[in-house]
């Protein structure tokens, strides 16, 4: 039997005469079922391509199907007669998450109707026609689709005659083909195709008299129909084009006169936007229509994007806080995200919460959101009778995109609703694919937009007065002033430089407390300071070959960032004065340079290599690395990295590998991720945080989660991880295995109760560990938060007491963490941390070995949408024994107040002033050890700083 070629190509009318369809379909279908790749593929595929949209477009002498399709496919089909009918497979295919299976009566004078229906195979599509012409149907590329050409004849076609000269032959084609379709509902799973009726135009319900088509887009119902009726403003002829999209492609129009947020509160009339209603749900309920009703208008003029989000709610469910920019993660939220590039790799989002305070980041495929990146856009959010209304305007200064008259983005829309545990979504974004920015809509529509002139100064000012107490008992004040400015530059929309004379590289926040005592590894602390933290997500890679925290007292520093095709570039240059600290002094410092290069693979995958370079007097260091991330399938994701090292330190030369791997499944009930790391004990990266080289480490994780038709019960499951790390000569070092089972409750609220096993080999000797723990987190009020997690076991004494070896020891974790809201401008959170560590029980006498208290007190106070005034208060305290503990006791106490005017990302006000006092003579465990008095006697820095900032845009 012939084979269908293994290339896409426009197959002739009738040139499959001799074959039968009904031998081929059968023979696919049981290769499918026993797991052989679908005949008639192009490539070997381990997932079917999605049919992204089908549209029927009516021109005065013919009517064309256009089939959008995601990647190229082999497809075959044949015109039937009696009755006239065109049926088309497309061979392994399935249907996007916004089309449906069904059949669709079309009022055309060629076309009757399009029925759509689900095979093993892959999609099939039968067009009933109505017409004596003839037909065409071509494949085209960039992008992929399907043409089918109905052309009305005034005399009969070639086709016409054909079928008249061989009535018997196109019976027996109609045989063959009725018969292939019992084969294949036989082979399905009792599918019954649905149908579903067509809408009639409706008026717009912000523009009486006005039906819906005659708009850039049609108003979508909560249940999206098989085809829904529009009318493009470029469209050939007046007769509306009816797509089975749901909405998957946004034509947006232009405006002369902006929206305003008025407008929506008042009812005022506006001119034509696009309207969208069909938002659907990630999550809990993949897929259901989003539960509060919820309408989305956007528009454009020469200078910004706009969306206006009209949200129905419950007046008294609404999570709306005055708070400031960026902190709206405990708030209800509306978002828009943009794919400027429409790469399917790179996103900004722009999110506000009901009353317009401001969260921004950007997003990279396969890497979660990263809402360090700040730039200036503006919105307005209004409570109102029955929900709320925000208003955004994005000017095209703040995003980049090509150069080119008409512009193709990739566009969602977002609403989360945290009193039900929900994220919905336009378009369609569903959990079942191991994506997101891949799933989002066309956005076309925008035509000659540019930025314009793009050039961005902020000049600064920082003053700081220290007061520190030394040892001997004196105190030494010092004063410094610093000016600088930071100054950024777009090129062509695209490309970007971020330049800075005498930078501020100040951290206006404190770092969030952590237990540090007994720790064999580094403890990492997040990255915070402005220049290092916007666009940060571009030099990660699975590797954490780049810690910008190793940078530690810079003189200068530059970025570079931009896109260009498919090619994503960033550079950055700094140098760094703290290296002179050391016994070596140069001029500037060491020297750093990093430089990250990232290639899209088609819509799914990429590639990317990064270089990183520090020189400090006679040391040098050059680490080159490799990445990729590869989609494998709808829910399969593989990622690698290869790495390797050049270090010359003081004369002394070492080179060294590194290399990771890891393939992850996500969805929405089963989980599983497998990482593989190698590091060579000579791997250096002084630039990065790899805590740990001379392993080779394999980690497992995987989980499955019920999700219960429960109003109440969200989802429950267990989970297990499992990690084992072997030294480079094959030695085990260390292994770790817990189990874990979790619910998650309505009103954010979660349980966890876990157990776990472990061994390490330390100093020499080998432990056996294990660990207890049970945790729980709720925010189900809009006035309090709460956490909490007690875990018991064992654990290593890491630096016992001198002469003492590292030993086995009780160990005992506990943190209770609440947040108060008592009003909505006042958040109030309350952390306590405790850790204790005691001689096992089967030992002499059971001794406490250290106590470790930790207290959090922070207090923000929102004056304003700008103005606000946060107070901090910490308390440590370590209570050791230093016979068993090596660490001498300590406590320390201090307290931290700032008061913030943040008008936007650059032009800002901030004073503060902090103190600190530390005890280092705690008498003993038995008595008090902490007298208040003694403690606020022994004051060891204060210090008052102020900084200043304005942003100049032209």
């Amino acid at each position: 039997m012939p084979m269908i070629p293994n290339t896409t190509v426009s197959i002739e009318p009738h040139a499959k005469r001799g074959r039968s369809p009904a031998i081929v379909l059968m023979v696919i279908a049981i290769f499918n079922a026993i797991g052989f790749p679908a005949l008639g593929q192009g490539k070997t595929s381990t997932h079917p391509a999605l049919v992204q949209s089908i549209r029927v477009q009516s021109y005065p002498d013919e009517t064309r199907i256009v089939i959008e399709l995601r990647a190229a496919v082999h497809f075959t089909y044949e015109r039937l007669s009696k009755p006239d009918r065109l049926y088309m497979d497309l061979w392994g295919t399935r249907l996007g998450p916004q089309l449906r299976y069904g059949r669709m009566p079309i009022n055309n004078p060629l076309l009757t109707a399009i029925n759509i229906d689900e095979t093993p195979i892959g999609t099939r599509m039968l067009m009933e026609l109505n017409f004596n012409g003839s037909y065409d149907v071509f494949p085209e590329s960039n992008p992929h689709r399907i043409v089918v050409k109905l052309k009305m004849d005034s005399k009969p076609g070639p086709v016409q005659k054909d079928i008249a000269r061989t009535e018997s032959s196109a019976a027996e084609r109609r045989a063959r083909a009725e018969k292939s379709l019992q084969v294949i509902q036989r082979l399905q799973s009792s599918r019954i195709p649905r149908t579903v009726p067509a809408p009639a135009p409706a008026p717009h319900p912000d523009l009486p008299g006005l039906p819906t088509a005659a708009l850039a887009v049609p108003a979508l119902p909560l249940r999206p129909p098989l085809f829904a009726s529009s009318t493009a403003l470029s469209a050939p002829v007046a007769e509306p084009t009816i797509a089975i999209t749901s909405g998957r492609t946004l034509t947006i129009p232009k405006v002369s006169r902006p929206p305003r947020l008025d407008d929506f509160v008042n009812g005022v009339p506006r001119e034509a936007e696009a309207r969208i209603t069909d938002f659907r749900q990630r999550e809990p309920a993949d897929g259901e229509p989003i539960s509060q009703e919820t309408v989305a208008y956007l528009s454009y003029d020469d200078k910004n994007l706009y969306v206006v989000f009209v949200c129905k709610d419950d007046p008294g469910e609404i999570r709306a806080r005055m708070v400031q920019r960026e902190e709206i993660f405990e708030d209800d939220q509306v978002s828009i995200y943009l794919d400027t590039f429409h790469d399917h790799q790179h996103a900004y989002v722009f999110s506000a919460n009901p009353l317009g305070i401001q969260q921004d980041g950007t997003i990279i495929e396969g890497q979660g959101p990263d809402y360090t990146f700040d730039t200036l856009w503006h919105s307005k959010g209004r409570l109102t009778r029955d929900g709320f209304i925000v208003w955004i305007a994005v000017p095209f200064k703040s995003v980049r995109f090509s150069i080119v008259p008409g512009q193709t983005w990739g566009v969602a829309l977002g609403r989360s609703i945290l009193h039900n545990n929900e994220n919905s979504f336009w378009p369609y974004i569903t959990q079942r694919e191991n994506s997101f920015i891949q799933q989002m809509a066309g956005l076309e529509g925008l035509k000659n937009i540019s930025t314009g002139h793009n050039v961005q100064i902020i000049p600064y000012g920082t003053f700081t007065r220290l007061d520190q107490r030394h040892e001997q008992g004196n105190t030494v004040t010092s004063e410094e002033r610093r000016r600088g400015v930071d100054a950024k530059i777009v090129f062509g929309d695209r490309v970007s430089l971020d330049t800075t004379v005498n930078p501020d590289f100040s951290e206006v926040e404190s770092n969030e407390p952590q237990v540090t005592i007994n720790q064999r590894f580094e403890v990492y602390f997040p990255e915070k300071r402005p220049f290092f933290i916007e666009n940060a997500s571009l030099f990660q890679t699975p590797l954490n070959l780049f810690f910008s925290r190793r940078i530690a007292d810079p003189e200068f520093g530059s970025r570079l960032t931009g896109k260009l095709g498919q090619w994503s570039v960033a550079a950055l240059a700094a140098n760094d004065r703290a290296a002179n600290s050391s016994a070596v002094a140069t001029r500037h410092g060491a020297e750093i340079g990093v430089v990250r290069v990232l290639r899209g693979i088609g819509e799914q995958s990429s590639f990317g290599v990064l270089a990183l370079s520090r020189d400090f007097a006679s040391s040098a260091s050059r680490v080159f690395a490799a990445d990729t991330r590869i989609k494998l399938a709808a829910n399969w994701v593989l990622t690698g990295q290869m790495a390797r090292s050049y270090d010359n330190r003081d004369g002394t030369k070492r080179s060294g590998p590194s290399y990771l791997g890891q393939l992850t499944r996500a969805g929405r009930h089963f989980t599983y991720s497998h990482t593989y790391s190698d590091v060579s004990p000579d791997f250096r990266s002084p630039l990065g945080f790899i805590p740990r080289v001379d392993i080779r480490q394999s980690g497992q994780y995987v989980s499955y989660l019920w999700r219960p038709e429960d109003r109440n019960i969200v989802a429950v499951g267990p989970a297990w991880t499992g990690v084992v790390n072997l030294d480079r000569r094959g030695r085990i070092q260390d292994w770790y295995s817990a189990a874990d089972f979790n619910v998650f409750l309505k009103g954010q609220t979660q349980l966890t109760a876990q157990r776990s096993e472990a061994f390490e080999r330390f100093a020499s000797r080998d432990f056996r560990k294990e660990a207890t723990n049970a945790s729980f987190s709720t925010a189900w009020s809009k006035r309090i938060g709460m956490s909490a997690f007690y875990q018991q076991g064992t654990a290593i004494n890491y630096s016992p007491g001198q002469g003492e070896a590292p030993f086995l020891s009780g160990a005992q974790i506990a943190t209770f963490a609440t947040t108060l809201r008592p009003a909505s401008r006042i958040r109030s959170e309350h952390m306590y941390i405790y850790s204790r560590l005691t001689t096992l029980p089967n030992s002499d006498a059971k001794t406490t070995i250290f106590n470790n208290h930790i207290i959090r007190w922070k207090t923000n106070f929102q004056l304003s949408r700008a103005l606000s005034l946060r107070t901090i208060i910490d308390y440590t305290a370590l209570l050791s024994n230093t016979t068993l503990f090596a660490v001498p006791k300590y406590t320390n106490l201090s307290g931290d107040v700032l008061l913030t005017f943040l008008l936007n990302p650059g032009t800002a006000l901030y004073v503060g002033y902090n103190t600190r006092y530390q005890q280092n003579a705690v008498e003993s465990l038995a008595t008090a050890p902490v007298r208040t008095p003694s403690l606020f006697s022994t004051p060891v820095g204060r210090q008052l700083f102020a900084k200043v900032s304005y942003l100049f845009r032209f």
